[in-house]
């Protein structure tokens, strides 16, 4: 769900304004800034209770989200959201849920998505692969490579590996893809 169906560079953008930062446009740029201790006052754990949490409020739908949603129900796919979510933060025990659990419920409506049975915030990877399995997915998008990767991940899913990296190649059961509208692509 996170950096899939979310974009963060608004809420990125006022966590910059606010903490008076320069050069910053991205996750991964502040998440790099952070994990480099240039900033003792805060780490990276710090900034990202935040992004899950209050900074939500400055998040937008992924551009192509509306897009790829509307066209999959059309086509008769059923559309599942398995996400690796922690109930609460490691540094605070924020929750970790309930924001995002609004964020997707102000942001999704409109697709009259259930809740109840198309979201599954698991606690761990593994678990999350497990969802994955339990579902029966035909496909799976994610950005992070790791999951497709991790040895119990199905290999009879269509993977869909979305991201802006150029320098790493997927490996060849694996389709990267830059958009989430590419996924038409390939369906």
């Amino acid at each position: 769900m996170d950096n899939t169906i979310i974009n963060y560079d608004r809420a990125v953008s006022k966590w910059v304004d606010i903490n008076q930062l320069e050069h910053i446009v991205s996750v991964e740029d502040l998440k790099r800034f952070y994990n480099k201790g240039k900033d003792n006052s805060n780490s990276w754990l710090v900034v990202q209770e935040w992004l899950y949490t209050e900074g939500l409020r400055f998040a937008n739908l992924a551009e192509g989200t509306k897009v790829i949603f509307r066209t999959l129900r059309e086509m008769g796919f059923s559309i599942v959201i398995i996400s690796h979510k922690s109930i609460r933060s490691v540094k605070s025990s924020l929750d970790l849920h309930t924001p995002a659990i609004n964020w997707l419920t102000a942001n999704i409506s409109e697709f009259d998505f259930n809740l109840e049975d198309e979201l599954f915030l698991e606690q761990s990877r593994s678990e999350k692969i497990l969802r994955i399995k339990r579902e029966r997915l035909t496909h799976f998008v994610d950005d992070l490579l790791e999951v497709f990767l991790e040895p119990e991940f199905p290999k009879e899913v269509s993977s869909f590996w979305l991201t802006n990296i150029t320098t790493e190649i997927a490996p060849s059961n694996v389709t990267q893809i830059n958009s989430l509208s590419e996924i038409l692509n390939h369906v």
